[in-house]
């Protein structure tokens, strides 16, 4: 499978555009850390909420790029002949996500090799990036492959006034708890007696997701 994935990264020059975005987002941060030494704590854990905040954008992009991708070849057809697509959805699903913790990868290293982030900070990094952000993934997902690859950037997009209003601001104090998307732009509110639990409902909330992805997408009859 992931023999399979980098084949296809390969031929996905546009993927680098993404790997630029966050590449750029990423020296951007170093920089005003650099700059500012003693507020570089506060400026890493804006950084990380704010990243947290276009994720699902950054997502789409990669879902979009992929879903334009398997548009030329024709293999696509055959999958969509067959009974059960789910065993392709579910590696179109896994490349997606790979590609994802590819830039996760590249931006961690950016501060490994810049900066002096604690080790704690690259926990909150890749906890809810890596797996609170996951919930993301089907949802667009779906637009992207049941839609098409700019429904996908278009709900990317729209996804931006959202997690910054209801992950950033004051709104209800607590209401974001009842919020699954947003856990992960709340990072440094999540007790850590209670991470395990919202990692828990990240997980079923994703797999509750996916499947009714893997239902649409089995009874789904092509454009």
């Amino acid at each position: 499978m992931l023999k399979v994935t980098f084949l296809k990264i390969k031929h996905q020059p546009f993927l680098l555009g993404v790997l630029t975005l966050v590449i750029g987002y990423g020296l951007l941060i170093v920089w005003k850390m650099r700059s500012n030494p003693d507020n570089s704590d506060i400026w890493f854990k804006n950084g990380l909420v704010y990243l947290n905040c276009l994720t699902p954008f950054l997502i789409s992009l990669i879902i979009a790029i992929q879903r334009k991708f398997e548009d030329q070849r024709p293999n696509f057809y055959s999958v969509l002949s067959s009974p059960s697509r789910t065993k392709w959805l579910l590696a179109f699903s896994l490349g997606a996500y790979t590609i994802w913790l590819m830039n996760l990868l590249t931006f961690s290293l950016l501060f490994w090799i810049f900066t002096k982030v604690p080790f704690s900070e690259y926990v909150n990094l890749w906890v809810s990036e890596a797996f609170l952000g996951m919930i993301w993934v089907p949802i667009i997902e779906y637009f992207g492959i049941i839609h098409s690859y700019l429904a996908s950037i278009v709900v990317g997009v729209m996804t931006i006034p959202f997690t910054i209003y209801y992950g950033t601001t004051q709104l209800g104090i607590d209401l974001w708890r009842m919020i699954p998307w947003v856990y992960s732009i709340k990072i440094y509110l999540i007790p850590k007696s209670q991470l395990i639990w919202m990692i828990l409902v990240i997980l079923i909330c994703t797999l509750l997701e996916q499947l009714l992805v893997n239902w649409c997408f089995n009874n789904w009859t092509g454009r």
